[in-house]
């Protein structure tokens, strides 16, 4: 583009942007021998609004066909997003101008996530060849590395080549320098490459991911039941995301009582904001906003702490708290300017039936780390939103209203478990259906926490959001309740009533400054630095123990 000096006097931003498009038009007019380019990718928030009709109906080739479609398909949202389009535009003025490369820079989830599975395939079935570099890690998921660009976003180049020939002459190959140096990538980019290094991919899977997977069982793993399905054919009927709060450390404590004296003391109006936060949250990294403590919040807050509105609240793996909930409350906040807030009718009405109980799954365990761990927990309480460090933590109950859809809503429970399966194990096993109800839960709960399942389907389970896991269903009856039974203890071992039984170690509870992981040890330490308890000869694996992205000791 050229560059050309704006006239004080012209304020006519109209005009600007016409003659702008005009360079635009005639710099992109066929043939272009090659197209390069950085596109903004900012999760459908950088959207114009006067797209225009041309570049809808190019973007048809990206979604999936009209039998397909559903009227609440959220996996083509990230469609309306500017790279999506920009790639689409590329593609079409490539083949106007073949022979012609291209090479864009876009968010590495592009070569796996199922919004974007169709224009993967059209990709796969337009072009001659294609390669993928992964270069920058997706910060969003905690991990560290020295990445290109400053963003959360994960990035990768790709590169395409469309030729005069055959669409069945389509080859891709992938290689990940995510794991160099800044420097280190950076010479890489300037040095020349060797394609020798690189991936071939020899097969497109039915996601046509543009990334190599670990081999797994495909034919076993699709004998396996959906824990949850669009087409009701799954094992839980329903589900949803979890509660997320805003701001959290207004409404939960680890103490009851704590938490009752905090909300009476916040809701006099003679506490100002300063007084609140040196009485309650000196020297605390996140303390409440004060535009989330105003009077409408002190009103609601005194009502919530009257009526006993306190419940058991499951805040993160292993970590049970008491959290304040009363729908005014959750309302206002909800609606205030900057939001945060979310309630979830149905997982509250759930959770105050003493019979429901649950776990939550993350819905992207490739976006909890670099590699697979465990990405779920159980949840005796109402659980919370971050229950995952990354995605909307989603809860799986025994028993589940209907989804909240109007104003006359019935908040009562009803069996959560796919009626189909009930029966069957039922009249297989002989064993009650209000019985088998519990056991699935168990049992499934005990599966996806299994090592041997994690690592056996890693190829399938680390994903990003899209599919839920499948898990298998034994016919054997005492392999069932054996299965059952390791998920309740597994379940009872995260209650926060749960206490180790030991001969030999007492535990008490203790205050810490911080603490020290190292080899095989765990050292807690006064502010001086001054050491209060060692614990020693602790196996590794329990010391790096991970569940849904977070370390748990």
């Amino acid at each position: 583009f050229e560059a050309r000096k704006i006239n004080k006097d012209d304020n006519n931003i109209s005009i600007l942007l016409i003659q702008e498009q005009q360079v635009a038009y005639h710099l992109s007019a066929p043939p272009l021998t090659i197209i390069i380019g950085n596109p903004p990718s900012s999760d459908s928030k950088f959207q114009f609004a006067n797209e225009g009709q041309v570049i809808k109906e190019l973007l048809e080739d990206f979604k999936p066909s009209a039998g397909e479609r559903t009227g609440r398909q959220n996996t083509q949202k990230q469609l309306r997003n500017e790279f999506i389009k920009f790639l689409r535009w590329t593609l079409d003025r490539a083949k106007k101008s073949v022979p012609s490369v291209f090479a864009l820079i876009m968010p590495s989830s592009f070569a796996k996530h199922p919004s974007y599975k169709y224009a993967r395939k059209y990709l796969s079935e337009n072009i001659s060849a294609l390669w993928v570099l992964e270069f920058d890690s997706d910060n969003r998921a905690g991990m560290e590395g020295s990445n290109v660009f400053n963003t959360l976003q994960g990035r990768l180049v790709l590169v395409g080549v469309l030729k005069n020939e055959l669409k069945s002459n389509f080859t891709i190959a992938y290689k990940n320098i995510c794991s160099l140096s800044k420097q280190e990538k950076i010479n890489y980019f300037n040095s020349e490459v060797s394609i020798s290094e690189w991936i071939n991919l020899e097969k497109l899977d039915d996601n046509y991911t543009f990334k190599p997977t670990s081999d797994y069982d495909t034919e076993k793993y699709n004998r396996f039941w959906p824990i949850s399905s669009k087409n009701d054919d799954g094992i839980f009927l329903r589900h949803c995301s979890s509660l997320k709060l805003a701001p959290t450390h207004l409404l939960v404590h680890a103490s009851e009582g704590q938490l009752k004296r905090r909300s009476k003391f916040i809701s006099k109006t003679e506490n100002d904001y300063t007084t609140i936060k040196e009485r309650w949250y000196s020297g605390q990294q996140k303390p409440p906003p004060a535009t989330k403590i105003n009077d409408r919040i002190k009103v609601f807050l005194e009502k919530a702490v009257r009526e006993q509105n306190i419940f058991k609240y499951s805040y993160r793996p292993f970590i049970e708290t008491f959290v304040l909930l009363d729908d005014e409350l959750l309302n206002e906040l909800g609606n205030m300017e900057g939001g945060g807030t979310r309630d979830r009718p149905e997982v509250r009405a759930a959770y105050k039936n003493e019979d429901v109980f649950g776990f939550v799954v993350a819905p992207a365990p490739e976006d909890l780390g670099k590699s697979l761990h465990k990405f779920s927990s159980f949840c005796w309480n109402v659980p919370d939103n971050d229950l995952s460090t990354r995605g909307n933590a989603h809860i799986f109950c025994n028993y589940f209203p209907e989804y909240k859809k109007k104003k006359d809503w019935d908040s009562k429970i009803k069996t959560n478990i796919n009626p189909i399966i009930i029966n069957t194990l039922s009249a297989k096993f002989g064993i009650k259906e209000e019985e088998i109800i519990n056991s699935l839960t168990f049992y499934s709960y005990a599966i996806l926490s299994s090592d041997f399942y994690l690592e056996e389907f890693k190829g399938k389970l680390f994903n990003v959001a899209g599919q839920w896991p499948s898990i298998p269903i034994t016919s054997d009856k005492e392999l069932f309740l054996q299965v059952s039974e390791v998920g309740k203890k597994l379940a009872e071992i995260e209650s926060g009533n749960f206490r180790l039984e030991s001969n030999t170690i007492e535990l008490t509870e203790l205050e810490y400054y911080k603490y020290k992981i190292e080899s095989d040890s765990i050292r807690l330490l006064d502010e001086k630095g001054n050491l209060i308890l060692q614990l020693c000869n602790i196996d590794l694996d329990v010391l790096q123990f991970e569940v849904s992205g977070y370390n748990v000791i």
